[in-house]
């Protein structure tokens, strides 16, 4: 029982980290697991947070650039989207955040 637990802990922390409390990166995460072989899964997790696409990164480039589809999203080439990418499509509108802090 406390492996399990311990599993739902850790599923939740990683879950926590990578939507950042987004609800949009949420339901893209519940779409990657239901939907994704695990192998798969695990190198694309990787790489979002490796390229810290986290949060409404994700969710923007799930919705803008991949059309709901989260094919697409698997299959897409993460080295477009910089930080410089996200502060001009969306981050340099949120209040008090200087493009440094972002």
């Amino acid at each position: 029982m406390d492996n399990i637990s311990e599993e739902n802990n850790d599923n939740f922390e990683l879950f926590r980290v990578l939507s950042k409390g987004n609800p949009g990166a949420c339901s893209v995460l519940m779409e990657l697991i239901e939907n994704v072989d695990n192998k798969i899964l695990d190198n694309f997790l990787y790489k979002i947070l490796d390229k810290e696409i986290l949060g409404s990164r994700l969710w923007y480039i799930y919705k803008n650039e991949c059309n709901r589809n989260i094919n697409e999203l698997i299959n897409k080439d993460l080295t477009l989207f910089t930080d410089d990418y996200f502060y001009e499509k969306f981050e340099k509108y949120i209040v008090n955040k200087p493009h440094s802090q972002l």
